[in-house]
């Protein structure tokens, strides 16, 4: 008897060491593939939406779904980042809008390419609106006269089943504003735009993306090296705020620490 449940539990733990070995192989695979390509645009106006463009690298057939997060890294409350998507456009490969449904109750669109297979997705965020529907500070992305702070899980969707792919992403705001992504920081920070690239969408969703000429970044040395951004409103200086990144040398992992002060800028 006992012979047998020992048995039972070996064969349980094989098949667990099969299924990890089998799930490992497909994301190096995936991995191995070419890129998503994502691009967000800021204008800087008074406007504050951001614009995401999702392109990918084959044309997928089909039904297929476009994702935004409920949640971030650490967080245990559902946010409705999904009710914040605008305007959001399916694009086939051959130039064709595609239908696309709302699920009622989800974070979902579902996308209809039976013919012309989808090729690109565009939305709008509405940071302004996002930051004045959520209440927690440390849940939302933020938007102020000359300077745009942007969590990724707040902006940034995927297509269901892509989420292991190698991701490429461009970032455009103002000519005259640095533009830094904590993918690939880089002091000083370069005006216009900033490109990094990370190995799965999970990775790009917790990361974060500055701009702005009223932000000034300073990189600390110590055991770990951070990058503090403190960013100053116009209404005094008491109401700033620090953002600090955490950044592991030598690999991809980044903490990022939000205190936010005078009435929740930063």
């Amino acid at each position: 008897m006992i012979l047998a449940r020992d048995s039972k539990v070996c064969g349980n733990r094989s098949w667990l060491q099969i299924l990890t070995v089998f799930l490992m192989m497909a994301a190096a695979v995936a991995q191995q593939q070419s890129p998503i390509e994502y691009r967000l645009k800021y204008s800087g106006t008074a406007d504050h939406r951001v614009q995401i463009h999702l392109s990918l690298p084959e044309a997928v057939a089909g039904t297929s779904s476009f994702v935004m997060p409920r949640n971030y890294p650490g967080g245990y409350s559902l946010v409705p980042y999904d009710s914040f998507v605008e305007n959001l456009r399916a694009i086939s490969a051959s130039g064709k809008m595609l239908g696309v449904d709302k699920e009622p109750d989800g974070p979902r669109w579902r996308i209809k390419s039976s013919e012309d297979p989808l090729r690109r997705i565009e939305y709008e965020i509405d940071i302004e609106r996002m930051e004045r529907e959520l209440p927690a500070a440390i849940d939302t992305s933020k938007a102020r006269d000359g300077y745009l702070g942007v969590l990724g899980y707040s902006v940034f969707g995927y297509v269901d089943r892509l989420q292991q792919r190698n991701i490429k992403l461009q970032v455009e705001g103002p000519k005259e504003w640095p533009v830094l992504s904590t993918l690939a920081p880089a002091i000083p920070a370069a005006n216009g735009n900033a490109s990094a690239e990370t190995r799965d969408y999970y990775t790009l969703a917790d990361s974060q993306i500055l701009m702005g000429p009223k932000l000034h970044f300073e990189l600390l040395k110590g055991k770990k090296c951070a990058l503090s951004s403190l960013h100053r409103t116009a209404r005094t200086a008491a109401s700033s705020g620090r953002s600090q990144i955490w950044l592991q040398p030598g690999t991809h992992k980044q903490r990022h620490i939000h205190s936010p002060h005078g009435g929740g800028d930063y």
